[in-house]
This record gives structure tokens, sequence and C-alpha cells, in this order.
């Protein structure tokens, strides 16, 4: 059914019966525009036909409504009214509108209403919106019902002023203005915001310049104090240079002193390396010069027996087999390295030996020196050589391992001598001592030194640069030692196993059982002793005790005599 809207009012009429209700009726249902009530209803499912319901069936009803937009254009109204984003629009240059409302009423009475704008599903609000772009208003008087006539002409002024500027559009322009004013009210929000911001900004501002003026100066100064932290390490690694070259030459000026060498015997650059105490070397020259296999067999070491602990530590270490050479009395206590099987020997990688020796204090001659730098070249080893103890004497000065290269007129190949100021020097504390030799060896050295050892602090360098520059203190320590040797043998010069030992600071005294007898002296008298069998693997030391005669002359004499009544009453 078309109904042509002219302009103007368009009116339905028409008989009682005739059916005119229903259209207006079925317009109303479809655009929403009335309840129930007002199609002459109850409820909404009342518009269904009951006969299908009474049948135990769901039964709907839909209506549409075409809208003919060919004539139709929006508004001048609308022209900056924000559309509504929940929709449907209606489309610039849309001919055609179609709105449908379907009723569905189950048998049990429940019901579903929905609207639909061009097919899609909406809600009523989204609906009125654009039936009110029609000047078609829920709550206008777009269609007039029977009896409405009446309510117009009896309605107050001001409801009949509203329903006149509704239906002359002024309504639009209503909602116009409330939108302007709302948009203008959040602008004047934001713009007190935007205030706020650029406050907060200005003041961030101010605040941001004064930390970019001293990070700017920070990093000035970080610059200034990196350039001058680099001119410090570049200062202090030249001071290190000359400091350690400094040690060096001190060294080997002393060791000339000491052996009678030649200016160009030993290199200072070339020859020598400098220790945090010569236990570190002793223990790390193994690390650094012995091989994991030699001769496709396990390598040998050949230790001294009684012994210092450090060389067989090394020799565990490294993975070497420890092979323990006794020191006999009958041979001055002087290891019998040429007596150990050849088959030992091919096998031996590093010779360890004290001179003079710790504990026996004996020292090597001339012939042994001799007989066991051709026994470690013969073979391919390498001579370590412990002379800590080498400026402690009483007569004759040891003859040391330079010395007899020298004699021997032969070079230092497979040889490396350590050298300490603890006992030199009596300042076990400052951990400074050197290792010097064959060039090739000592630059191996230096390269394990570098990964696992410490460097000598540049005061400790100093110090022992002045110690090895000067004699005279090193002369009167061993003047002190010689008068404790003086006491002991006066002391004992009736106990038949006493003698006083080449060199070093211990006596080596027979006692029956070393081990029972330090802990009967330690018991009666207080007096620390280091029983022989602690120092050795095999039981000729087992007799024995080490006396380190390091404490000053009146409690060395007390000690001794004290040692002395024990032997004589057991």
């Amino acid at each position: 059914m078309s109904i042509p809207l002219e302009e103007g009012f368009t009116v339905v009429t028409g008989p009682n019966g005739s059916g005119k209700s229903n259209i207006l009726d079925g317009v109303l249902f479809c655009l929403g525009l009335a309840n129930s009530r007002g199609m002459r209803a109850d409820r909404l499912p009342d518009l269904v036909n009951s006969g299908v319901l009474k049948a135990g069936k769901s039964s709907e009803t839909k209506v549409t409504v075409t809208f003919d937009l060919t004539d139709w254009q929006p508004d001048e109204a609308e022209d900056g009214i924000e559309p509504n984003e929940a929709g449907p629009w209606i489309k610039p240059g849309q001919k055609e509108w179609k709105v449908s409302r379907r009723l569905k009423v189950m048998p049990g009475g429940s019901y579903a209403s929905t609207y639909s704008a061009d097919g899609e599903t909406c809600n009523l609000q989204q609906l009125q919106s654009q039936l009110r772009r029609l000047r078609i208003d829920p709550e206008g008087s777009n269609v007039v019902m029977q009896g409405d006539v009446t309510r117009i002409v009896s309605m107050s002024n001001k409801d009949r002023r509203g329903l006149i500027d509704e239906l002359a559009g002024v309504a639009l322009f209503d909602t116009r203005i409330d939108q302007t004013r709302t948009k203008l009210d959040d602008v004047y929000e934001r713009q007190e915001r935007c205030r706020i911001v650029e406050q907060e900004l200005i003041l961030s501002k101010q605040r941001l310049q004064k930390d970019c003026e001293k990070a700017s100066l920070y990093k000035d100064l970080k610059n200034q104090l990196l350039i001058g932290r680099q001119q410090e390490l570049v200062l202090s690694y030249e001071d290190a240079k000359i400091s350690l070259e400094k040690l060096n030459i001190a060294s080997v000026n002393w060791l000339n002193r000491r052996y009678n060498l030649s200016k160009k015997f030993i290199n200072h650059k070339d020859n020598i390396v400098q220790l945090a105490g010569t236990r570190e070397g002793l223990f790390n020259v193994a690390l650094a010069l012995s091989p994991t296999i030699k001769n496709n067999k396990k390598p040998a070491m050949l230790l001294p027996d009684p012994f210092y602990q450090v060389y067989a530590g090394a020799c565990r270490i490294s993975g070497a087999e420890p092979i323990f050479i006794r020191s006999l009395k009958e041979n001055n206590f002087i290891p019998a390295f040429s007596d150990i099987d050849k088959k030992i020997l091919k096998r031996t990688s590093i010779i360890y030996v004290c001179s003079p020796s710790n504990p026996e204090g004996s020292a090597l001659k001339l012939k042994e020196w001799e007989n066991l730098i051709s026994l470690t070249r013969n073979y391919g080893a390498t001579l370590i050589v412990d002379e800590c103890y080498t400026d402690i004497y009483t007569k004759t000065r040891p003859l040391g391992i330079l010395e007899a290269c020298k004699k021997l007129k032969t070079d230092l190949t497979n040889i490396i001598s350590f050298h300490s100021l603890s006992k030199r020097s009596n300042v076990p504390g400052i951990r400074s001592g050197f290792a010097v030799g064959d060039k090739y060896l000592i630059q191996n050295f230096k390269k394990l030194r570098h990964y696992c050892a410490g460097q000598q602090p540049l005061p400790i360098q100093e110090v022992a640069t002045a110690l090895w520059n000067e004699d005279s203190h090193s002369e009167k320590n061993r003047q002190k030692y010689i008068k404790k040797f003086e006491i002991a043998k006066e002391i004992f010069k009736n106990y038949n196993d006493f003698y006083i030992p080449d060199g070093g600071f211990y006596l080596w005294l027979k006692v029956g059982n070393g081990e029972k007898f330090a802990k009967l002296l330690w018991k009666e008298k207080g007096i620390k002793v280091m029983p022989g069998a602690y120092l050795s693997n095999f039981n000729n030391s087992k007799p024995y005790i080490r006396i380190a005669l390091v404490s000053d002359i009146k409690e060395t004499k007390i000690a001794l005599k004290g040692i002395y009544d024990i032997l004589c009453k057991h």
C-alpha cells in the first residue's frame, strides 16, 4: 500500500470498519510511534492472529514502511551535527529507506520484537534518531488519531507552541544549539587543561634546562676525568716499567756481586722475572714448564727428600709423578740424582734441588753442580734450583748454580735459580723474590704468571730494589745467625749427632724418634720444632727434628738449652 505524503495534511478517511485505523496502526507499529494500547491492544502479542497460537504454533507478523527519499534533502540545520555512530544512518544521495519491524510470538506467550533499517538490525532509539531527520517524532504529532484534534485544541499555549516548533523544525535548531554549547564547554575545559599542561611544560622545560646544564657540565668533567685517568694509567704504566727495570737491574747487580759474575752473564731484560715470593714461583714454574707427556709417558719430577712441600704440590698439580731422592748423611745430605734408573730419567721433566738445603743445610760443591747440570741436559730436563738460603752461612759462602756455570764455562740452558728477600734480608712479609736463568724458560714462565700470579706492588718493588742494592743489612743479619750457631755449638758440643750446616738457619738434629721427641719437648718446655718425618717419605728422616733459629739470640739460647736438657734426660 502506498500513502502519498503531500505538503500540508494527509488524511485517511472512510466509514467505520473500512480499515483506516488498521493502516495507521501498521505505520505506528513499524515505526515504533505508539505502544500496544495506542493500537487498540492490551499487549503486543494481541496484534498477532490468535488462531495459530491456539493451535500451539508460533506466529509472527512483519510490517515494512518504505520512505521515498527522491525529493528529500537533509535539513540545513544538520550541518555540523555529528552523526550517531550507533546508526543506522541515512546516507547522502540515498533514494529509498526501508524500516521493518518483526514481532514473533511463541506458544507460551513470550515474544520478541526487532527493528531493522535497510536490512540492518537496530534498536528503537537508533531508529527514532533517523525518523527525527524526516520530521517524524515519537512524541510529536506526525500522526493524528481520532481524538487528537480535540487534545490539540484544548492544550495550553505553551504546549501548543512546542508542537508548532517541532513541526516547523525549530527543535532541530535547538538540538544543534545544545550540541554547540556542549562542544563549547568541552573546548573551554580542554583549553583549561591545555593551560595547566602548558604551565607544567614550562616548569618542566626550566627544570630540564637546568638538568641539561648540569648534565653538560657533568659530561665535560667526566671526559676530563677520563682523560686524566688515561694519562694517569700511561704514567703509572711508565712508572711500573721503570720501577720493574730498576728492580731487575738491582737483582742482577746483586747476583753479579754475590757470585762474581761478569756484567754480560745475565741480561736484566731476558734472564729474570720478579715474583711475589719464591714459594709462588717454585710452584708455578712446574705448571709452566712441565709437559703433559714426555717420551710418550707420564712425566716424572725428581725431588730431594726431605723436601720443601711446595715441590711435591707443584709436581702433583702439574700431573707429573714425584720421584723422591733420599738425602743421606753419608752423602753429606746431597741427593744422589745420578743413581736413578735411566727409564725414569728419560721421562724426567723437572729436577728440584735446594742449596743450601732445607732442612739439612747442605750446599752443593762444584763437582756436584757439574754432574747435576750434565744429567739435566743429557735427559732434556729442567733444573729448578732453590737458593733462598744462599746468603746465610757461617764460614764459606755456598757455591751457587750461576757461579758454577761460570766456573764450568757453560751457559744457563735448562736452568732456573730462585732467590728471595725473605731469608737474605729477613723480610718474609713483603713477599718479594725472583727467578733467573735460561731466557727461553723465563719467557714461558712469564706467560703463565701473566695469567695466574700476582705482581709486586710498586711500593714493594721500591723496597726490594733498595734491599738488593744494599749488602750491609744482610751481613748484619748473617752475623746474628753465626752467633746463634756458635751458641748451639757450645750447648751441643758433647752431642755426637750435632753439626754446623753449610748454610741456612736450621739445625737438623738426630734425636732418636723425631715425632715423639717434638711432642715431649712441647709438653715439658713449650718449644716448637718440626719432626723430620713430616718433611719426608722415608724412614731415614724419622730420627731427626728441624730446629729453626729464627728467634732473637736470648730466646734462641734458652730454647736450645731446653732441647739439650730433654736430650740428656731421655
